[in-house]
């Protein structure tokens, strides 16, 4: 999910993270299969109608724990209201909005958070492997929301979590218990439903 520097060590939360989270987070790219399904412009709306429902219900429950944390620019971060753009220039229909799922701590925030900020890093990749595929972009721009900026964003990220975490362990439990939270919600708003493993559909 992130790209850390090679003569940069990876501070401990994020491994941490990164090992909690690898089952659920090799699932959720295995019944996706994002570049299967998007090479299929008829089904690119869907995808975007259903990443869009999924972020704007994780910035309304992120937003009162995380818009306050000094560094962390979670307005500028916001990425629902591009999704919707792409989806207009789609076609698509704007889908109802996940239920309320509220993080319990400031911990679980930024665990759900970890998770939402490191799909950028995996859209990215797409985004390219499309356009060496010769692939047309048109309506896929949310895969990329920050450009160059996405390194510095993901690092500003990783400073935080590592800061939170020397509150000590109960905190690295709560973003361990907010990521794979973060992880199944992400499963069961962004894969078409009865989608088994390693199959994708529109």
């Amino acid at each position: 999910m992130a790209v850390i520097p090679r003569h940069v060590t990876a501070p401990p939360i994020l491994n941490r993270l990164r090992e909690a989270t690898r089952e659920a987070h090799e699932r959720l790219e295995a019944r996706l299969d994002l570049l299967a399904v998007l090479a299929r412009p008829e089904a690119r709306a869907g995808v975007a109608a259903r990443f869009l429902a999924h972020h704007r219900a994780e910035e309304v429950d992120l937003a009162p724990w995380l818009a306050p944390v000094q560094g962390l620019e979670f307005r500028e971060r916001l990425r629902a209201d591009g999704i919707a753009r792409d989806l207009a220039e789609l076609g698509g229909q704007e889908a109802a909005v996940a239920p309320p799922h509220p993080p319990t701590s400031l911990g679980e925030a930024l665990g759900r958070f970890y998770v939402v900020e490191g799909s950028t890093l995996g859209g990215r990749v797409i985004a390219k492997a499309l356009h060496a595929r010769g692939e047309d972009l048109r309506g896929l721009s949310f895969f990329d929301p920050y450009g160059r900026l996405a390194g510095d964003r993901w690092q500003g990220l990783v400073a935080i979590l590592n800061a939170y975490s020397d509150g000590g362990d109960a905190v690295g439990e709560q973003m361990t218990l907010g990521a794979l939270d973060g992880f199944a919600l992400a499963e069961a708003r962004l894969v078409p439903p009865e989608t088994p493993v390693g199959e994708a559909r529109a």
